[in-house]
């Protein structure tokens, strides 16, 4: 186990020295956030980039958990996206048009940081933001690359597991110094952020960015305003050079295909797609179609429904990660972090997430009872 404490070390002595290179500014005056506060270098760091604020009586309160659209608006604020004072109308039922997280949620809709599932067309905006939650749009959007890794890669957190679909992003983590160092060596990524947690991964983000001359993925004006409806990456696609070839051949095969009357115009789409991503010749990256992409993303992201609850796989068990309000599992008293174990008295083990989804849907009318273990 000890070779894999080598390169954190050395990373961590990295960004220990980047601190000692940051401008110094006035100390946040939070009365609740002392001078030897383990997390006040970010937090006033933060403060003073006008990316966190504290409250009208003069506190930061850094223990309280930052919700989901909180967390969207710091780390947005963080890398200088700063919404137009207009409606942002959203697919989400629970993010009105003109409210303050709206063009939050919509922007990383936009930049596919979060997901939609029509199945469950909420966002949960008020539910607190857990940390693994927390690195998948803060990685992208600080411009720090999560790239696959395989097994046998050192990893210094005992709690992430060798074949965890998302040890890949926890493993970037590690290696730029993106955690909450005091609690190695666990990385806990199902608990809820705190607001000192929150400053802290986005201080530590912003350290590393600047060691090693990473952009951000947006500047600090509206994407909207300059492309319309399209983002930066979508209008280099429609003005690349050879965009025009890929229209040219699709109109040919339109036009001029023998049997073009007996074209299905998504195969075509899916068939380009697919060759798009083989052209990259990665083993980690592939297209599905319609019939099992979304079997995957189910099985990959944690998107399950039935009961009201969206549900994520940790080392062979079930884990609720959300709740819906008003849900029958809210009604029924179940919690965010509750472990299902049981299904009508059958147990969990060796279920994948379809049979998972199949057990807690059962036939239409019926009750099911779910047996789960609470830490």
């Amino acid at each position: 186990m000890s070779p894999k404490n080598k390169t954190p070390r050395r990373t961590l002595s990295a960004l220990l020295f980047c601190f000692l290179l940051l401008p110094n500014v006035a100390f946040a005056s939070f009365s609740d956030v002392g001078a030897g506060y383990e997390y006040g270098d970010a937090i006033q760091a933060m403060q003073a980039q006008g990316v966190i604020k504290g409250y009208p009586d003069g506190t930061f309160k850094p223990d309280k958990l930052v919700s989901r659209a909180e967390f969207l608006k710091m780390v947005f604020n963080h890398i200088g996206y700063r919404p137009l004072e207009r409606l942002y109308p959203t697919v989400y039922t629970d993010v009105p048009a003109g409210a303050w997280f709206a063009p939050y949620i919509k922007k990383a809709l936009d930049l596919e940081l979060i997901r939609y599932n029509p199945l469950v067309p909420i966002y949960l905006p008020a539910e607190p933001m857990t940390r693994l939650e927390a690195l998948k749009i803060l990685m992208p959007l600080e411009g720090i690359p999560t790239p696959f890794m395989p097994e046998e890669a050192g990893l210094l957190f005992q709690d992430i597991a060798a074949d965890a679909p998302y040890r890949h992003i926890i493993h970037a983590a590690q290696d730029t110094g993106i955690f909450i160092g005091e609690e190695e060596p666990y990385f806990f990524p199902y608990r809820n952020l705190t607001r000192a947690h929150a400053a802290e991964l986005l201080y530590r983000a912003q350290i590393y960015r600047e060691s090693q001359g990473i952009g951000m993925m947006l500047p600090s004006i509206d994407i909207e305003d300059q492309y319309g409806d399209l983002t930066r990456v979508q209008s280099e696609l429609v003005n690349n050079p050879k965009f025009p070839i890929f229209l040219n051949v699709w109109s040919k095969i339109n036009q001029e295909y023998l049997h073009n009357d007996e074209l299905d115009q998504d195969e075509l789409v899916y068939g380009a797609i697919s060759g798009m991503v083989d052209s990259l010749d990665d083993p980690y990256s592939t297209f599905e179609g319609p019939e099992t992409a979304d079997d995957i993303t189910d099985e990959l992201e944690g998107n399950y429904e039935g009961i009201g609850t969206v549900i994520d796989s940790f080392e062979g068990q079930f884990i609720i990660v959300g709740i819906i309000a008003d849900s029958p599992a809210e009604k029924a008293g179940l919690k965010v972090g509750d472990i299902i174990k049981k299904i009508d008295g059958i147990s969990t083990t060796g279920l994948d997430a379809n049979e998972l989804i199949d057990s807690i849907k059962g036939p239409s009318g019926t009750t099911v009872q779910i047996t789960v273990d609470r830490n």
